[in-house]
């Protein structure tokens, strides 16, 4: 991916954008949603939106 060139990002920030997913983004913008499959597109086994990684955002503040 682009992003993974090197001095796009740094090492940390590069660590917190490898936690996105589309589950996470699911359960980021929905009111309802609290389970969601950790592969959004695989039907099986419901996850806690509370267990699925969140990008820590801090890690571009300069």
């Amino acid at each position: 991916f682009y992003y993974e060139n090197p001095g796009v990002f740094s090492r940390p920030q590069l660590s917190e954008i490898r936690k996105s997913s589309l589950s996470r983004i699911i359960c980021d913008n929905s009111n309802t949603i609290t389970m969601v499959p950790r592969e959004a597109f695989r039907l099986g086994h419901l996850t806690p939106c509370s267990q699925i990684p969140q990008m820590d955002l801090n890690k571009w503040k300069e």
